[in-house]
């Protein structure tokens, strides 16, 4: 039996209902979607235009800002960096246990703390950005804090930070997604590849991993010829004051002197390979921002010509020290 043209026009008709009541249901789900997310993306608020202030708080992952005539502090996600607070032993004793640092050496977790804020001001010294959704790190304590995301010239902070040795990865309520649309899990895959890095070359705290031995307690004075060339072939920290920038043709290398002696007591010396990325890290102008600032630059000694001098081709081996020196 051939059916009837009323069935094909009924069937037909019944087709078109269900693919516009589908569409239709389509179109609505979409809407959702769209205002769920403009939901999600109008939590995040993007400061520019901030300024890092001096603060008590400020360390490795906290940063005081001033914008719009008011001041926050910042605290990072996903990462924590080695307490500055000399008052808080038992917790820096913590920290320094997953770097793998003794309690016996807890002088170098406090030099690695501070290295960390040292290189922290320095990436904020520049124009930078803050993410954040006002979310308070301690809620319902004095705590001022609010967790955020800042992305510094040389890159997105956090990841700088564990990249460098100073900053291990945290988890908890110290995560989140980042408003670029990254997944909490992508971060911290990112952040784990960054510590890797860390861990194989032994920078900052993983300096104690096998092959890389801590550094030694004592920093020398680069005025002090005579200790520096004892230190010949082994790692060790000089601080002095940057007197003056000698340069290669074409910056193929640079050095740095030091107030009180002429290059030939010591000198500091970077060549054209590692000048971008001290560059990204430490300034457009480096080395010559150094000049007449106090610094401790650590590394191996070597020899050149019986002069001894340390290479730097890394942005962790400069502290730029408060005034005043040690």
């Amino acid at each position: 039996m051939t059916p009837s043209p009323l069935f094909h026009r009924w069937l037909n008709s019944w087709y078109i209902r269900v693919l516009t009541i589908a569409l239709v249901g389509i179109v609505a789900l979409l809407c959702v979607y769209e205002c769920l997310n403009e939901e999600i993306d109008a939590k995040w608020e993007l400061i520019s235009d901030g300024v890092r202030e001096e603060s008590a708080h400020n360390d490795g992952d906290s940063v005081a800002v001033r914008f719009n005539g008011r001041s926050e502090v910042f605290r990072l996600y996903f990462v924590d960096t080695l307490e500055t607070n000399p008052a808080s032993t038992q917790r820096l004793a913590r920290q320094a246990a997953t770097f793998g640092i003794p309690p016996s050496r807890l002088d170098f977790a406090r030099e690695l703390a501070q290295r960390a804020k040292h290189f922290t001001r320095q990436q904020t010294s520049n124009a930078f950005r803050v993410y954040t959704r006002w979310e308070k790190v301690s809620p319902g304590s004095n705590n001022p804090s609010v967790r955020a995301f800042i992305e510094t010239q040389g890159g997105d902070l956090a990841t700088l930070l564990v990249r460098n040795g100073l900053a291990v990865i945290k988890s908890g309520s110290a995560v989140s997604a980042h408003p670029d649309g990254r997944s909490a899990a992508s971060i911290l895959t990112q952040l784990r590849a960054a510590e890797s890095e860390a861990k194989k070359d032994g920078r900052g705290g993983w300096a104690r991993a096998p092959n890389n031995p801590m550094p030694p307690h004592n920093c020398l004075d680069a005025n002090d010829r005579d200790a520096l060339i004892s230190a010949i072939g082994s790692k060790t920290q000089v601080e002095g004051r940057v007197s003056r920038i000698g340069s290669l043709p074409n910056e193929r290398i640079l050095f740095l002197n030091f107030a009180g002696n002429d290059h030939s007591h010591f000198c500091a010396v970077v060549r054209r390979p590692s000048l971008d990325r001290l560059r990204s890290v430490l300034g457009k102008n480096f080395p010559h921002n150094l000049e007449n600032r106090t610094i401790r630059i650590s590394g191996a000694v070597t020899e050149y010509k019986g002069n001894p001098q340390i290479e730097v081709t890394d942005p962790t081996q400069i502290i730029l020290m408060p005034d005043g020196g040690q």
